[in-house]
């Protein structure tokens, strides 16, 4: 008897793996599988996934638009303080090591209590769109609200391309 596989959601492309034969395949198989998800962590979001004007894009959009925005670069490889930079994206930017984000945090979201006002709004990007998940929830945690997970300068940079050309058409 063969399952019935339902089809795979429009936002998705179909998959182009085939269920095992056998178990001795399906045991062999596993190591490719697992191969294949470390390549797509890598990957940055496919094009497909930005056709057609999706509504998580022009919200990310949006909150690139908030006045007071920073864009926070988390790495190991930056220096043991924050660094505020002009960056290429035109935005403000501060770059600190993974160590000193939650005491950055707490110290952005105090200034913020203290002058009455709120924080501003953090887009983190990382060397990986992973290191970037886990900034945002160590953001979170400390109590800021406005943080966004950009996951790499990459898909920053071709989030910003996207705002450009479509604002110049």
């Amino acid at each position: 008897a063969s399952a019935i596989i339902p089809p795979p959601p429009r936002h998705r492309p179909p998959s182009r793996r085939r269920p095992p034969a056998s178990a001795a395949e399906g045991a062999a198989s596993a190591g490719a599988v697992e191969g294949k998800v470390a390549e797509d962590c890598t990957e940055e979001v496919p094009q497909w996934a930005l056709d057609g004007e999706p509504v998580w894009l022009e919200a990310l959009r949006q909150f690139l638009k908030r006045p007071g925005l920073i864009i926070l670069d988390v790495g190991t490889r930056h220096t043991k303080f924050s660094v505020r930079i002009q960056s290429t994206t035109g935005l403000d930017e501060v770059r600190l090591g993974r160590t000193q984000l939650s005491s950055w945090g707490r110290k952005r979201l105090e200034e913020a209590l203290t002058a009455g006002e709120k924080p501003p709004p953090l887009a983190v990007v990382a060397d990986t769109g992973s290191e970037a998940a886990d900034a945002t929830d160590v953001l979170k945690a400390v109590g800021l609200q406005a943080v966004a997970n950009l996951r790499t300068r990459a898909f920053l940079e071709r989030i910003l391309r996207t705002r450009q050309s479509t604002c110049s058409e």
